[in-house]
């Protein structure tokens, strides 16, 4: 049997994906920015995969800039819009969790004489906004956070950072640009950013069918951008093509671009568009929006029986993250009752974005006063664990030779050696980081590949942990 658990790293297209992708390469090559005929109709299918991707983030479709994946999404929001603030200030503010596409951004930022700053994380790879507020201050250009951490799954408190930053630009009488990076969580997880599990305690959610009760909060919420000035996504993470992404940029956000050249993507991304990626993109972007609930729920299934299964076979075990996509939030009120307005004489500064953003997470803010809100603790598709007394890189290739494949933390730092930077950023003994496995799945999973999943780790890992008792 054929076990892919890397869907972190990437997802198999849907057939439907792939079939328009050939069709695009075979039928639609003009360059979009032609006059003629065969332009027009690759300029159709740009404008239609635009619509497409819009819809299903919550958008409006000339609010998306076309690139070529998450890497370069991310590059463009943290590069530009440092670049497009340092009259303003020179801080950045990040974690220490981010992906490598974020954190050598920071890096490369840092060489141009911008200042980086890193939030603290809790033991469960969550960013602590206490720490992102003192980090605050009249320098900060932008606050750049994941939404769902691509090793361990844990759900970042977004929108509780987007609160803190409107509170901060009330205060100080200017714009601080908020980055998401939201390639694990876009086509997976609702973009809302809110706080409570759509306004239902624990109780409501976990009594009765609990599949079904999270399939439907999940179908009725509608995706939003949530208060967030610049967006990552990234097509080949929910079913689509590689080679392709976008960046969403709030209306009223001003960034210069990353690359020059034609003029493409409203001046934002130069170069002749990807059209069959683009196409595929959008389709992906469709279907994914179209089902999240049903899958979610589907894979949380999944996830439960995969985990269940290691620690009733395997044992000595740790979850690194969260092991429940559940959990239960207390009511808060802090900074989200701060609703006071802009302060004097900053009523110039005042804009329709901002108030927009500020209504949204206001929004979200009131849903979190629910009492014994239950709140989203980690994404149902990812599940990271470290097998004690055994090194994760040899039980991977030890379950490769069985066909199963799974990762040992982020695919784009994996060759770089020295053991994840997540996890460390996290307090995790060494011996735990290099004993971490990262299973991503997707709803092309099945229960019965669960299962085979399993025996084979719990052979795995017993045959190893033999053999370093014998050493």
């Amino acid at each position: 049997m054929r076990v892919y658990l890397d869907n972190s790293a990437t997802t198999r297209p849907y057939p439907e994906v792939a079939r328009l992708v050939m069709e695009a390469m075979e039928g639609v090559y003009g360059n979009p920015s032609a006059l003629h005929d065969a332009g027009l109709a690759a300029e159709k299918a740009v404008r239609e995969a635009r619509r497409r991707l819009a819809d299903a983030a919550g958008a409006e479709p000339d609010s998306l800039v076309f690139t070529s994946g998450g890497t370069e999404s991310d590059n463009m929001a943290l590069i530009c819009g440092a670049e497009s603030g340092k009259r303003r200030g020179k801080r950045i503010i990040s974690s220490r969790i981010e992906h490598p596409a974020v954190i050598e951004s920071c890096r490369a930022l840092e060489e141009k004489g911008f200042e980086v700053a890193f939030a603290d994380v809790d033991s469960h790879g969550a960013v602590v906004p206490a720490s992102v507020e003192q980090l605050m201050n009249e320098d900060a250009i932008l606050i750049s956070c994941m939404h769902v951490n691509n090793e361990t799954g844990t759900i970042q408190p977004v929108g509780e950072l987007l609160r803190l930053r409107d509170s901060f630009e009330r205060r100080v009488g200017r714009r601080l640009l908020f980055h998401v990076d939201a390639v694990q969580s876009f086509g997976k997880i609702p973009l809302d950013f809110g706080l409570g599990f759509f306004g239902k305690s624990i109780d409501e959610v976990k009594d009765g069918n609990f599949f079904s009760q999270y399939c439907e909060n999940f179908n009725n919420c509608r995706n939003s951008p949530g208060g967030a000035d610049l967006i990552a996504f990234s097509a080949h993470k929910i079913h689509g093509p590689m080679g392709s992404g976008a960046l969403y940029v709030r209306r009223g956000v001003n960034i210069k671009p990353l690359i020059y050249g034609g003029g493409q993507e409203r001046g934002l991304r130069s170069g002749t568009e990807n059209v069959p990626a683009i196409a595929g993109f959008g389709l992906a972007a469709k279907m994914a929006s179209e089902r999240l609930g049903s899958r979610a729920a589907f894979v949380a299934g999944l996830r439960k029986r995969l985990l269940s299964g290691l620690l009733s076979e395997v044992g000595d075990i740790k979850v690194n993250g969260h092991a429940e996509v559940l959990r239960e939030s207390a009511a808060a009120a802090g900074p989200a009752g701060d609703a006071a307005g802009p302060p004097a004489g900053a009523a110039q500064m005042a804009r329709s974005a901002q108030a927009a953003r500020s209504a949204q997470t206001a929004q979200a803010a009131q849903m979190a006063q629910t009492a014994r809100s239950a709140q989203m603790a980690a994404s149902p598709y990812i599940l990271n664990v470290s097998f004690r007394g055994i090194r994760g890189e040899v039980l991977l290739h030890d379950l490769e030779s069985k066909g199963i494949f799974v990762s040992t933390g982020s695919a784009c730092s994996s060759k770089k050696g020295g053991g994840s930077p997540v996890l460390k950023a996290m307090g995790l003994p060494q011996a735990d980081v290099e004993g971490a496995i990262r299973f991503s799945l997707s709803e092309f999973n099945t229960a019965e590949e669960i299962d085979y999943a399993v025996e084979a780790v719990k052979a795995s890992a017993a045959r190893l942990r033999r053999l370093r008792r014998f050493r």
